[in-house]
């Protein structure tokens, strides 16, 4: 049983892990998952203690490959929030990101941000997001996707070196060890902000629940509005959102399906700063896949949208890339479709063909399909001053 199990935990293995999730995914009352819950929460802190996370990915490999969905899915969850959060004598401790979607004809900012900036956006989180009793510790950056930390162990030591050593509200941490690689030089783009939120209990972390749903939400809304006025002398000459700040996971994932909306949008204002209008625009869509791969596998298949000028229906000069998993690509294609006319862009294209995904071998570019069905490498006009324009990969 899980209380059994519960007993050896602070030596798991992921054999011990395996059992617990298995016994969380038959658990059939409430009782029995509270005890599953901790089993597998002190399990997960004990190997994390150890400063390494193999037993866990060795356990959700073995569940996964078992095909026993809701025992991974319940390992996953709880590894996740072992991994962006944690107790100690001083209180608890919980990873935050704040995301931002952003889009410039220039490049897109990252990289260090004026600490005054940064103590301006730990009381916006503090008093819009968490309590007056909580502590905001700040990264010193702003990331890119490309940066944040893949690995569980990576994230609990980044939440780790913001929270190290004495706790004050406002503190700014450097993540410089994150910055490996420069961001890909795109026209849209995510960024993130780290933020790590202390207080003496869990209680004490976040806004009272007391409050109403519709009180929480214009917190958040004031927040988002907050911190552009913040950031916006640190992003001139990009046009970016404030998206609610979460925990690392929630905030990650959301804000990949939050891309696709406003990248697609921008898309359209990008080509718009070539002097070309909405309704002279030709955009095609089509699903692109990895030869000899099956098309729902994880990173095995795409919609790749192209824009070209209705003069000129040949040539592609912007686009953008959705990745799919597990996803209809006949109605992800509809929905591109749907935005698109909401920024007055009707002259669409879906083709049925799938062709396989093909990169520049010069650039590393992905090429996209015409409205021909012929695939090609993005070309703007020559017209167009380049030198107004950053590079743009997509």
């Amino acid at each position: 049983m899980a209380k059994n199990i519960l007993t050896s935990a602070v030596h798991a293995t992921s054999d011990d892990l395996v059992q617990i999730a298995l016994q969380a995914a038959d658990s059939s009352s409430i009782y029995e998952d509270a005890l599953c819950d901790e089993a597998l929460e002190q399990a997960c802190n004990s190997i994390f203690a150890t400063g390494e996370d193999s037993e866990i990915e060795s356990a959700l490999h073995s569940l996964k490959a078992d095909e026993d969905s809701s025992a991974y899915d319940a390992l996953l969850a709880m590894a996740e929030d072992c991994a962006q959060s944690y107790s100690d004598e001083r209180g608890c401790h919980q990873l935050v990101l704040i995301p931002l979607l952003a889009w410039s004809r220039y490049q897109i900012p990252s990289g260090k941000i004026d600490q005054n900036s940064l103590k301006g956006l730990a009381d916006a989180l503090r008093d819009r997001f968490a309590t007056p009793e909580a502590s905001v510790t700040m990264g010193d950056s702003l990331i890119s996707a490309d940066n944040l930390p893949e690995q569980l162990i990576a994230v609990r030591d980044l939440l780790l070196s913001l929270t190290s050593g004495r706790i004050h509200h406002g503190r700014v941490v450097s993540i410089a060890k994150l910055l490996k690689n420069a961001p890909p030089n795109d026209f849209s783009d995510s960024r993130y902000l780290v933020a790590a939120i202390s207080a003496p209990s869990p209680s004490s972390l976040f806004a009272p629940q007391q409050r109403s749903y519709i009180e929480r939400m214009r917190a958040i809304m004031d927040f988002s509005m907050a911190a552009h006025d913040i950031l916006w002398p640190s992003m001139v000459g990009t046009v970016f959102q404030v998206q609610a700040p979460s925990g690392f996971y929630a905030a990650w994932r959301q804000t990949e399906t939050s891309m696709r909306v406003f990248c697609l949008k921008s898309l359209v204002s990008f080509v718009c700063c070539m002097n070309y209008e909405p309704q002279n625009l030709l955009v095609t869509t089509a699903l692109f896949t990895k030869p000899g791969e099956p098309a729902e596998g994880e990173n095995n298949s795409e919609i790749r949208i192209g824009v070209s000028t209705a003069d000129r229906p040949e040539a592609i000069i912007a686009g953008v890339v959705w990745s799919m998993v597990n996803e209809d690509p006949d109605a992800l294609q509809q929905f591109a479709a749907d935005i698109l006319r909401t920024e007055n862009v009707n002259q669409i294209v879906s083709l049925d063909q799938v062709f396989p995904m093909e990169w520049c071998e010069d650039c590393g570019a992905p090429l996209y399909a015409n409205s021909e069905g012929h695939v090609v490498h993005i070309e703007m006009p020559e017209e167009i001053p380049l030198e107004k324009f950053a590079p743009t990969l997509n």
